[in-house]
């Protein structure tokens, strides 16, 4: 009688479960670009992302220890509608990304700046981040930048990004559709 009882739960509890409705997560619209750009101990650049410029510069003050940083560039406009955060380690270095890792991952979000140091000999690796957009509530956009650093961190290629303009959904690193 018990495995009667027992077996007729399992089955009412798994028919009702087939019943409700089934929660669709929106469809991803990713925007992906080409970048190519080189950044070099005298040459600092930027790239536009869906609400400011991120910067990238190589820091020489020490030249026997450089260190690489990416860091939000702010202006008055992008404070009124949002901003962007990198994902970060507790120590404020880049979370590292290989392809097809998802974005969020497990990780820390900076607001203002990140190192790219780890990075350095990896081969092209992926930096994850987010767009934080607010009006009555807050919401986030993923994205990724693959770069590449070179081992003496003397030159880091910026070669493309992606966003997915899906709110709250993620994005794998390298996704491009």
């Amino acid at each position: 009688m018990r495995k009667i009882l027992f077996l007729s739960s399992v089955i009412l509890a798994v028919f009702l479960s087939s019943c409700g409705d089934k929660i669709e997560m929106p469809e991803d619209v990713i925007v992906y670009s080409e970048i190519n750009k080189i950044v070099n101990v005298s040459n600092a650049d930027s790239v536009i992302t869906t609400r400011i410029a991120l910067a990238f510069e190589i820091d020489t003050c020490k030249e026997s220890n450089k260190q690489v940083m990416v860091y939000r560039i702010i202006d008055s406009i992008s404070i009124c509608n949002g901003y962007e955060q990198i994902a970060i380690f507790e120590d404020k270095t880049t979370y590292m990304f290989n392809k097809s890792d998802i974005i969020p991952g497990n990780n820390l979000w900076a607001d203002d700046l990140a190192y790219l140091d780890n990075f350095a000999g990896k081969g092209e690796k992926f930096i994850g981040y987010r767009a934080v957009a607010y009006d009555t509530s807050t919401r986030y956009y993923y994205s990724w930048i693959k770069v590449e650093l070179s081992v003496d961190k003397s030159l880091l290629k910026i070669i493309s990004r992606a966003d997915n303009l899906t709110e709250s959904n993620p994005i794998k690193a390298g996704q491009v559709e």
